[in-house]
């Protein structure tokens, strides 16, 4: 019985419980008695009639509950505004990292390629300028230029030859691809492989 009496006390719930109920206890019983208590004592020592001391401790026990309710508020309140204030400046905190962590990011690797590239900031975000990237070939590290061959478009080094994987395909056709839409292609190609990295680097 022993044993089980202190394997339900040491459980988190049933403990809480038990702490909940005898303060219910208090506030319920024995509130009321030292209220009672007190006033009769200090109908004694006032000598004053008990109605008239019972009417003095409820006034002031009320009063001090009203405070109590009042400051409570007051304490919650600030509670609530300061959170949602820590919180704001968490995030903006975070954002700005993330941002300043994101303008630094300029340059990578892709379809064997060495891409570098600028940010700017339009409409409220930072994207990749348009049409101004410098295309590296990794083994002469002379400019690269656009070029290709049957519906897949790469890029090639007129220096050693050197040419990148696909990075965009257009099926076949007799319609003449002007260069605006190879720049297209390729930005549009770069957006997407610089998204998937800052979302794998968690900036995103």
């Amino acid at each position: 019985m022993k044993d089980k009496l202190q394997k339900i006390w040491k459980d988190s719930v049933f403990s809480k419980l038990i702490a909940e109920g005898l303060k219910w206890l208090w506030i319920t019983w024995a509130t009321p008695v030292v209220l009672f208590i007190w006033t009769f004592f200090k109908a004694i020592i006032a000598k004053i009639d008990f109605q008239t001391a019972w009417t003095q401790t409820v006034t002031i026990t009320k009063e001090i509950a009203n405070k109590t309710i009042n400051l409570n508020i007051l304490t919650l309140l600030l509670f609530v505004i300061g959170y949602f204030l820590l919180t704001f400046l968490i995030r903006r905190a975070i954002s700005t990292t993330k941002i300043s962590k994101i303008k630094k990011y300029t340059t990578d690797r892709f379809w064997n390629a060495i891409i570098k590239w600028k940010w700017e900031k339009k409409d409220g975000q930072l994207r990749i300028k348009y049409d101004d990237f410098d295309l590296i070939c990794p083994n002469s590290r002379h400019n690269l230029v656009h070029d290709q061959n049957a519906g897949n478009y790469f890029l090639r080094c007129n220096q050693c030859g050197f040419t990148s994987t696909a990075f965009h395909y257009e099926p076949p056709s007799n319609v003449v691809i002007l260069a605006p839409m190879t720049d297209y292609y390729f930005y549009s190609a770069l957006t997407s492989m610089v998204d998937a990295e800052l979302r794998h680097k968690g900036l995103k």
